[in-house]
């Protein structure tokens, strides 16, 4: 929990899709005590920890259960995955999907490794048991389930591996499908109960639309490149779109190249929109900091690519106030332009920008002219490390009480800025920020 937010607070601004997750772990680690309490008790009475396997031992009842509450929480890996607009709107952004689902996927691992483990420690007692749940072959559905815990641990361990090329570590991610059908079959074996076969299904369809339907049936807009410029690190593009892409400012979309005059790779990249000049006409502010985006440098006017999306709440998770502060660091600049470009004139905007050095402030033109367009609108460029009594001397005493504080920058930088503001008396709905982490 961030430090000076209440627990209170944490749930009543929290949206509904992440307090459900929450609901149902706490639920699952109450009952999962319980269970085990009452094993432990039936031992102490007994006066020996080696039970026959039976479904009417506590034991035997927790680890069944760990293997329905993993494949449950499974099943909702695949679906926070698919980047379904309507999860994305009940988890209040994708950016919090893809936070959820990183949290999901660890507790989904512990809860299946717990399955098997639990499962052999009420099995100690029976020899026979205890070797058809670790021999493969010698039962259809336990070889099932062994197969698809040991496949989820060897995918979990290579997605683990953070020097992993990015799209080596996605195609590895990918395959996590196999494993959970391979549970799901193992539980129809061993149980064939009509929710095991839906809950099957229903994480089997969303893996298999993230993998092999998300570029035909994702909302998405094709177009071509009107034209291209870099400068100082930073891959312009403006795009022109055969179809409308209904996108609203401080949005992004995931891109993809469909044909270049170079072998550029058919990738999907997350990248903000830095200008929504019409329906059709768009612009993103891409930097060149791996080898994927130091390649978009080389597209050519004419070049065929397509956009999938919209995605992100960004300003929009919490009603307008009259007043905000804007912070961003480097490239997170870029949400803030189309913001900018459509900023209400009834907001008074502060913006502070905090680059490395001046060289690095590519858009620090078009935010003055813009600022000068309009009343109410002040921006501060900063360089070098950035502290919120940088931000006070260049915006006066802070309104706690009626003031927004929108963040968009390299995470340590928010995280920072996130506890200095709570410090300081603002309350955590005040602050929107856009983490975004595929890793």
């Amino acid at each position: 929990m961030q430090p000076g937010i209440s627990i209170v607070d944490r749930v009543r601004y929290t949206s509904w899709g992440v307090r459900s997750i929450y609901g149902v772990l706490l639920l699952i680690s109450g009952l999962s005590i319980d269970t085990l309490v009452q094993a432990v008790m039936i031992r102490w009475q007994r006066k020996t920890w080696f039970i026959s396997p039976s479904n009417i031992d506590p034991l035997y009842e927790l680890g069944t259960s760990l293997g329905f509450w993993g494949m449950l929480f499974f099943c909702l890996n695949c679906v926070l995955a698919t980047r379904w607009l309507w999860v994305e709107r009940l988890f209040g952004g994708l950016d919090v999907v893809y936070r959820m689902h990183a949290f999901v996927g660890k507790s989904t691992f512990i809860m299946l490794v717990l399955h098997l483990m639990v499962l052999i420690a009420q099995a100690l007692a029976d020899t026979d048991t205890l070797v058809a749940y670790l021999i493969p072959g010698l039962d259809l559905s336990y070889t099932l389930g062994m197969l698809g815990l040991f496949g989820l641990v060897a995918l979990v361990v290579v997605t683990l591996w953070g020097s992993m090329p990015y799209q080596l570590w996605l195609t590895s991610h990918a395959w996590l499908g196999v494993p959970y059908l391979l549970g799901g079959a193992h539980a129809l074996v061993a149980h064939a109960d009509w929710y095991v076969a839906l809950l099957t299904g229903i994480g089997g369809v969303a893996w298999l639309y993230s993998i092999a339907l998300y570029r035909r049936y994702a909302p998405h807009a094709r177009g071509q490149i009107a034209e291209r410029t870099t400068q100082h690190g930073i891959t312009e593009l403006r795009i022109a779109l055969d179809t409308p892409l209904a996108a609203v400012a401080g949005q992004f979309v995931f891109f993809a190249v469909t044909k270049s005059q170079t072998a550029i790779p058919a990738e999907l990249h997350p990248f903000s929109l830095s200008a929504i000049e019409s329906p059709r006409d768009v612009r993103l502010s891409i930097k060149m900091l791996g080898d994927y985006t130091r390649q978009l440098d080389q597209l050519a006017p004419g070049d065929a690519v397509t956009l999938y999306g919209p995605y992100g709440m960004f300003g929009r998770r919490m009603p307008a106030t009259q007043r905000q502060l804007w912070i961003a660091g480097g490239i997170g600049i870029t949400p803030f332009l189309s913001l900018l470009q459509q900023a209400s004139h009834d907001t008074e905007i502060t913006m502070v920008w905090a680059v490395r050095t001046r060289a690095d402030a590519r858009y620090i033109d078009e935010l003055t002219q813009r600022a000068t367009q309009r009343t109410g609108i002040s921006v501060h460029l900063h360089e070098g490390p950035l502290s919120l009594a940088d931000i006070e001397a260049y915006a006066g005493p802070l309104c706690t009480q009626t003031q927004q504080v929108l963040m968009c920058a390299p995470i340590p930088l928010m995280r920072q800025m996130r506890a200095a503001l709570l410090a300081r008396g603002y309350a955590a709905h005040q602050i929107d920020s856009e983490e975004f982490g595929l890793r």
